[in-house]
């Protein structure tokens, strides 16, 4: 999740926004934030703008749905907004948001490790010897200089007179070709959501564990109805790892044993309904 998007000088005089209302302005901000906290990315890492159906979406920036409806009209006109498989994303938020090509990590762990491997050879030089000679009043030996350089606070070696080979970064974590992604637990969460965009993957382990092989998908989307419905945020999945399996709590109480007579305590009607003719089909 990202904790902060792009906002660009260009929207005061952009033609695209000067015909949208303020309103509409105001929507189309919330929008890029949505996007930024879902941060659902491609099998390349690339930012996909994905935000969630116009239902889930407009719910989530709290906007009365007609004029959300409205809003979605004129975005759509301006090639701001798109729609796919009914789950709503920004066609030009990679280009505008993504970061360039020269802040991404291993772009950056390669400028930090050349970065100090020009500051070992550096220290490594005659003119550091004649420096550190003065400075100490003593004859410097073969390992001063290592030494010194590993001194430096940024260092990973261990100080034994050689700086040692830089480690490399740690890969970033891939959802998309994670096989966990395959699971039937993760793939009914996504569904759950109504939207493409994955669950962290921090929270794959419990989702398994909660939803089991074979999720009972009816009971999940109550669950996460029921999450939204009470105005928590939709980003959460506790809905999934501890409602699913603990039952939904009622309004203003956590879920707790002999609430039903299945040690839960359901606080939605319509899941009382689903649970009591046996969890076989939804109304």
């Amino acid at each position: 999740m990202k904790t902060w998007v792009k906002s660009y000088t260009e929207t005061t005089h952009d033609p695209k926004m000067l015909t949208l209302t303020w309103a509409q302005r105001g929507i189309w901000a919330a929008l890029l934030h949505i996007a930024g906290e879902i941060d659902d990315r491609d099998d390349d890492g690339v930012e996909t703008g994905t935000l969630d159906t116009p239902e889930y979406t407009a719910l989530r920036i709290r906007c009365d749905p007609a004029e959300f409806s409205y809003a979605l009209e004129a975005f759509t006109e301006r090639n701001m907004i798109a729609e796919e498989d009914g789950i709503l994303y920004l066609p030009n938020y990679a280009k505008r948001q993504g970061r360039a090509p020269s802040d991404r990590r291993s772009a950056v762990a390669s400028r930090v490790k050349r970065h100090r491997e020009q500051a070992v050879s550096s220290a490594a030089g005659p003119c550091n010897e004649h420096v550190t000679r003065v400075k100490r009043g003593v004859t410097a030996s073969d390992s001063d200089a290592d030494s010194d350089a590993d001194s430096d606070a940024d260092s990973d070696a261990e100080v034994s007179g050689s700086a040692g080979p830089e480690p490399e970064p740690a890969p970033v974590p891939n959802r998309r070709s994670d096989p966990r992604s395959k699971h039937p637990a993760i793939i009914a969460a996504r569904a759950a959501t109504g939207s493409k965009h994955y669950p962290p993957i921090e929270l794959y382990d419990g989702l398994i564990q909660a939803l089991g092989e074979n999720p009972d998908t009816a009971k999940l989307g109550l669950c996460r109805q029921s999450w939204v419905e009470r105005g928590y945020n939709p980003g959460a999945w506790t809905w999934a790892t501890e409602w699913y399996p603990q039952g939904v709590p009622a309004k203003g109480a956590r879920a707790s044993p002999g609430g039903n007579g299945n040690g839960l305590s359901y606080g939605n009607a319509a899941i009382e309904a689903y649970l009591k003719r046996g969890g076989d089909g939804v109304t």
